[in-house]
């Protein structure tokens, strides 16, 4: 490996750990926050989902704005935009400002994650590229094991806004880091024209679909989702017109392509959500404090740490197997731990959960994500590594939309405080039961397809 993909490698790893590790840390300091600011059960979720949607909603077009002028540089101004936001959080005095600030962190995130997967695609050619998406994957989820760890001990030693004084300097060293050791850009897709009229229809129908989502529990609630999922319609309708949409809609038709995207979304569905809600289980359930509560909660991603980079080679050397089918078994093992957690638990048994969803997530991330990005042509790496990742963000946006709808149904404006540990863990057991039932769906959908293939 030469200094010519080692800086870019270096770089975009530590990009990818940044995002992870303050969405974590976040589902960390939550009941933090939600004690200072006497936060009620349904605005409280938007704290972590408000860094979700920023991510989902701009993903695509990010992705395509970087194939058009330059993917290192959209890539520079996420970081910049990122630690801009951080520090509105840390000053923030109230919950809205905080609310706004870590929206904005979410959207330079986006910037962030809809190009780091094509730079590496850029960089590294088919062969050796199974190897970067495995260190890719590791610091991502390094950065979830940071997140747990150190957001635990920030939070319970000095308090939740430690959380972003921590990454503020890191992301200034990042962005010192890219203009010093990477000159090089892409712009694989420069003739081509953004798709305004698109882009403001599908982030208006994905914030309308969440806001729906959030006031579910009052009949009104539905329409904002009808509208937001009309809005897809059309959307979808008007990307087959245009001429250079922000995420070509013919790449579906690959079926390694669609099969690799429609099976991430299934995963981070089931999946990402866990933070938040054993992070409340462990501490305001189980009493446990947020330093210890995130050292046990580390387990998982430090598994997928240690094991992602050996399947993102073996992904380099098999063309089709079962080994995603075998993580997403895995995953839903864990789930049916999750689902059956209690005050009298022992922890043990949670930290068996969590072993067996960190395996079956780096059973599953690493060559997935390499079979994607090997199904499409180099011009539409941008489109691609946009598309993996929106399918990730949409995964828990759609995953914390699911804990927002049950919550709102079940405890109406209740605050975390005043919330009944039975009735937490009533709304907690029915969100891992749905979790496993979608995490099953994923199973029979790439056993099938696999059979098919063979």
């Amino acid at each position: 490996m030469n200094n010519n993909q080692k800086f870019p490698l270096l770089i975009v790893s530590l990009g990818a750990f940044l995002i992870p590790f303050m969405g974590t840390a976040l589902n960390i300091a939550v009941p933090s926050i939600a004690m200072e600011f006497m936060l009620d059960a349904v605005f409280i979720t938007w704290v972590p989902t408000a860094f979700i949607l920023g991510n989902a909603a701009f993903l695509l077009i990010f992705g395509k704005i970087g194939d058009i002028y330059g993917r290192k540089r959209i890539f520079q101004y996420g970081i910049l935009i990122f630690t801009l936001a951080s520090i509105a959080a840390l000053i923030s005095n109230n919950s809205l400002i905080l609310l706004i600030s870590i929206f904005s962190m979410g959207i330079g995130s986006s910037m962030m994650y809809a190009n780091a997967v094509a730079i590496l695609s850029s960089v590294f050619k088919t062969g050796k590229r199974g190897g970067a998406l495995g260190v890719y994957v590791s610091s991502v989820y390094a950065g979830i094991l940071a997140g747990s760890f150190l957001g635990g001990i920030l939070t319970s030693m000095i308090g939740w806004r430690s959380i972003f004084i921590f990454v503020i300097p890191l992301g200034f060293f990042l962005i010192l880091l890219i203009v010093w050791k990477f000159p090089q850009d892409w712009r694989d897709a420069k003739r081509d024209k953004l798709d305004f009229k698109g882009s403001i229809i599908y982030l208006t129908s994905i914030i309308s679909i969440m806001y729906g989502i959030s006031i579910i529990d009052n009949y009104v609630g539905f329409l904002p989702i009808i509208l937001g999922l009309t809005g897809l319609i059309i959307f979808i309708w008007w990307e087959l017109r245009f001429e250079a949409p922000i995420i070509n809609l013919n790449l579906f038709r690959n079926k390694i392509f669609s099969v690799s995207i429609v099976t991430i979304l299934i995963l981070q569905i089931s999946t990402s959500s866990m933070w938040f809600l054993l992070s409340f289980y462990l501490q305001s359930v189980k009493l446990i404090s947020a330093y210890l509560t995130g050292l046990i909660l580390v387990i998982q991603p430090l598994t997928v740490v240690l094991l992602s980079v050996y399947t993102g080679v073996i992904s380099d050397k098999i063309k089709i197997n079962i080994v995603p089918a075998a993580g997403l078994l895995l995953s839903t093992l864990g789930l049916i731990i999750f689902a059956n957690l209690d005050e009298k638990t022992s922890i043990e048994f949670l930290i068996v959960g969590l072993l067996l969803l960190g395996a079956g997530v780096a059973l599953f991330s690493s060559p997935t994500t390499n079979a994607t990005m090997g199904s499409v042509s180099k011009r539409y790496y941008g489109m691609a590594s946009a598309a993996v990742s929106n399918m990730v963000f949409t995964g828990q946006l759609l995953s914390m939309g699911i804990v927002l709808m049950i919550f709102s149904i079940s405890t109406g404006k209740s605050t975390f405080s005043g919330l009944a540990n039975q009735c937490f863990l009533n709304c907690m057991k029915t969100i891992f039961s749905i979790y496993t039932i979608i995490s099953v769906a994923g199973i029979i959908l790439t056993l099938i397809i696999l059979k098919k293939k063979n």
